[in-house]
């Protein structure tokens, strides 16, 4: 009976450790899929200023041309 219950304390000792290796690599997977939706979160961001700045241009609002017309150019 001690020899039984000996190989089964082992049994489980061994899959309780297969489990934390297992716990570990999910917990890696978890961490890097945070970090891709933050990236995902930033780049939606950036690009919906450069959409907003791509249609100011087209209305014309711009460096050179302002709401009132040309200014910060030279005039001949």
């Amino acid at each position: 009976m001690v020899v039984r219950t000996n190989a089964t304390t082992e049994a489980l000792k061994e899959e309780i450790r297969g489990m934390n290796a297992e716990l570990k690599e999910l917990k890696d997977v978890v961490v890097v899929q945070a970090v891709q939706t933050n990236r995902i979160d930033n780049l939606t961001s950036m690009l919906t200023m450069l959409q907003r700045n791509m249609e100011d241009l087209r209305r014309g609002d711009g460096l050179i041309q302002g709401h009132k017309g040309i200014d910060r150019e030279y005039k001949a």
